[in-house]
């Protein structure tokens, strides 16, 4: 089968190529993808985080909905929150150049893990080629290693008060205490079992072997095993919502970006910046009136992946891992996620309600038109949903897709 893969890296997207050359699908070529993304991305996603993903299946758009939800089902949350002594959190001050950011890590900000259970769901549904065969390209990684990127060199290098919490991710990405660079090959070994785990487990990944026993390590958080057995990952048909050029597929609840983005392009047909920057700012005060303004900035280490095959079958997928917890799963090279640290995420109403959703910014939205469909996301934090809005806007205006991701953009608080 042909297809095509957009990602935020070229071993990602070679990954998806492979599962096209072995007659893949638009939903195989995204696991392999993804699968490999988490090797040659691992401080944007990986089995540690959690995501977002719309799919079109045989003519039929559905909502997949893998993003993790509040841990604490063994255990009674305090009104302090993840400032609780049963926790345990650290403030890291990261250095942007132009100026210095604070984002909280450590085993308290550890949220439920939910990668794994979404790509053995999206396999089982609508997979069509063995896991063992999708996930070649990312074992390969695994094993030789992989070239660094220009982004993610610089991505460790801006992480470096994270990395520095974790031995493994310092062997991994300051070997000998020298910062990678690009063009440099990073060794990854661990991930190599990690990835044979899935391709066996599938879904039961944190309920068996070493990963299991793992997680009862965690002295300091309160994510447990109850939170992994009571995961479901959902799926369930989207409905659409028609604009004069064409049908928006986007995620609901517990997605905020897609909520924003359909209330801006609601707003108006007119294409002035002002009127645009007017409309995008409106929506995001609307969409975050009844969250108390959670949205601030963040960095946003979030990475996506969209899939097409020739069939008309496609796939997009935000994943994220946040900042990371700076923690790697002890016995694994699992990354954890500090999503528990993450204004943009737990909302401290959610918070209080162990087995909740939690909130994210991810949008993978599919646009259908007359004359085309577009497969589309971003990483971002709260950036995404204006990302797309003006792509979508200059798509509708006629431009090409590389002008309309290309152009200058701006973002509004």
């Amino acid at each position: 089968m042909k297809g095509v893969v957009s990602s935020g890296s070229l071993d990602t997207s070679k990954a998806g190529q492979f599962a096209f050359q072995q007659g893949g699908n638009a939903i195989d070529a995204l696991i392999a993808s993804q699968l490999a993304a988490g090797i040659c991305e691992p401080l944007l996603t990986g089995l540690g985080g959690s995501g977002l993903a719309m799919v079109k299946y045989k003519g039929q758009v559905y909502n997949v909905d893998l993003f993790t939800v509040m841990p604490g089902m063994q255990q009674q949350m305090s009104t302090e929150g993840i400032s609780s002594t049963k926790t345990n959190i650290q403030n890291i001050d990261l250095n942007f150049g132009t100026t210095t950011q604070r984002f909280i890590i450590g085993e308290g900000t550890i949220a439920v893990p939910s990668i794994p259970q979404g790509l053995a769901m999206l396999h089982e549904r609508f997979g069509t080629i063995p896991l063992d065969i999708l996930a070649k390209p990312a074992l390969s990684l695994a094993k030789d290693g992989f070239t660094v990127s220009g982004s993610c060199a610089y991505l460790i290098k801006l992480l470096t008060p994270i990395i520095q919490q974790s031995s493994t991710m310092k062997k991994w990405f300051m070997p000998g205490g020298i910062h990678l660079q690009e063009g440099d090959k990073c060794h990854t070994p661990e991930l190599y079992d990690d990835i044979q785990h899935f391709i066996h487990s599938k879904s039961e990944f944190y309920k068996q072997g070493i990963y299991s026993e793992s997680i009862k390590t965690l002295h300091n958080s309160i994510f447990s095993k109850s939170d992994i057995e009571n995961y479901k990952v959902k799926i369930k048909e989207s409905n659409s919502t028609k604009y004069k050029f064409g049908s928006l597929h986007t995620p609901p609840f517990p997605s905020i970006g897609g909520g924003i983005l359909r209330n801006g392009l609601h707003k108006s047909d007119e294409n002035n910046s002002s009127t645009i920057i007017r409309n995008l700012s409106e929506s995001y005060i609307e969409s975050m009136d009844s969250l108390a303004g959670v949205v601030q900035n963040s960095l946003g280490n979030t990475t996506h992946i969209s899939t097409m095959d020739d069939t008309g079958n496609c796939a997009a997928m935000t994943t994220s891992l946040g900042e990371s917890a700076g923690i790697v799963l002890p016995n694994t090279g699992v990354v954890l996620n500090n999503f528990l640290g993450e204004a943009d995420v737990a909302h401290p109403e959610l918070m209080k309600h162990p087995g909740r959703r939690l909130l994210t910014m991810c949008t993978p939205t599919i646009l259908e038109t007359e004359n085309a469909t577009w497969v589309l996301g971003s990483g971002g934090s709260n950036r995404i949903p204006g990302i797309l809005m003006q792509i979508i806007r200059r798509l509708n205006q006629g431009c090409s897709l590389k002008e309309a991701i290309v152009s200058p953009r701006f973002h509004t608080n």
